[in-house]
């Protein structure tokens, strides 16, 4: 049974962010959007940065504005009122043209070459509804490739969510940093963005970036918990280096993200933490038992993963001496 760490911060509402982030959103400003949603859009990004920084005010936050050129409409930063006002000025700012979206991911990169810092993980955060505009005859993925690639390089993790049924999928699953379910969001229409903040801030906050290495630490379930029917007992705390596959390579369900096929549909509960907790590794317990899986863990503070071959796999990257369960 296992949930991941680092440096773990805890604030008033019991949300937490286990290490400073620089979060940059890219705002997709062209023609499509209509003038109506870029006022959704940046409402978005203002209370996704507000969120974010409650969580861990070491973090910084910044924000890209993209049609016909890339702007860095607000440079990162830990200062709320300096990101509000930004934002005011951005609702004013709306472009109404096409859709470079390279320019916006290579705006990305010199944002995050500039303010690199060792202790931040770097994640972007690309909104937008419709597909790359062609140029220089490249189109789609093709002109995606180079400036994806120097932002994986560089160790930026990519979340992307697509709005409305004119997004090119293949454009928003070659962006997002693999897995693509766990990456990779589709909402019906600008309406629904703002029902995303607490999507995409759990995301943002369970340390998930594939390219440094994940600590995976377990919850303390009781050797014999008397209200599971299922008997479980704790292996201990282990590491996790998101190579695929994985140490336990199959999600079984997730209180997490609302947005995937395998939602339990029981929202994490941050406020009970203690007995929510206990309740996710019975219910891991019992899917795992149905399975006739042997092995099984808690990650990213709401999900259950386990497999045919974990009892294999799980200690293949080794233990380690704590765990943190709160």
């Amino acid at each position: 049974m296992k949930k991941n760490p680092t440096t773990t911060k805890r604030h008033g509402d019991g949300k937490l962010c286990h290490t400073p982030l620089d979060i940059i959103t890219a705002l997709d400003a062209s023609g499509s959007v209509l003038k109506e949603n870029w006022q959704t859009s940046v409402n978005f990004a203002g209370q996704l940065a507000k969120q974010l920084l409650a969580f861990n005010d070491e973090s910084r936050v910044g924000v890209i504005d993209f049609s016909e050129v890339a702007n860095e409409a607000i440079p990162p930063s830990s200062d709320q009122m300096f990101i509000e006002q930004k934002l005011v000025n951005l609702k004013n700012l709306y472009q109404n043209g096409i859709t470079r979206t390279e320019l916006a991911l290579n705006k990305a990169s010199e944002i995050f070459l500039r303010i690199n810092r060792a202790s931040a993980k770097k994640l972007l955060i690309i909104v937008t509804d419709g597909r790359t505009t062609p140029h220089d005859n490249k189109q789609g993925v093709e002109l995606l490739q180079g400036p994806v690639q120097n932002l994986k390089e560089n160790g930026v993790h990519i979340i992307a969510v697509g709005v409305g049924n004119l997004v090119n999928n293949d454009e928003l699953n070659f962006m997002a940093t693999d897995p693509n379910d766990e990456n990779v969001f589709h909402i019906d229409d600008y309406d629904k963005l703002l029902n995303m903040v607490d999507t995409v801030s759990q995301v943002v906050c369970t340390d998930k970036a594939p390219q440094s290495e994940t600590l995976t630490i377990a919850p303390a379930p009781e050797p014999d918990n008397p209200t599971c029917p299922v008997t479980y007992t704790k292996l201990g705390c282990l590491k996790d280096d998101m190579i695929s596959p994985r140490p336990l390579p199959e999600l079984l369900f997730t209180d997490r993200d609302p947005t995937v096929k395998k939602y339990s549909n029981i929202p994490i509960d941050w406020t009970n933490w203690n007995s929510y907790i206990k309740d996710l590794v019975c219910r891991c317990a019992k899917e795992a038992k149905v399975r006739n899986f042997d092995i099984f863990s808690i990650q990213f503070y709401g999900e259950c993963w386990s497999g045919p071959k974990a009892g294999e796999t799980y200690n293949r990257v080794g233990h380690v001496d704590t765990c943190k369960n709160t």
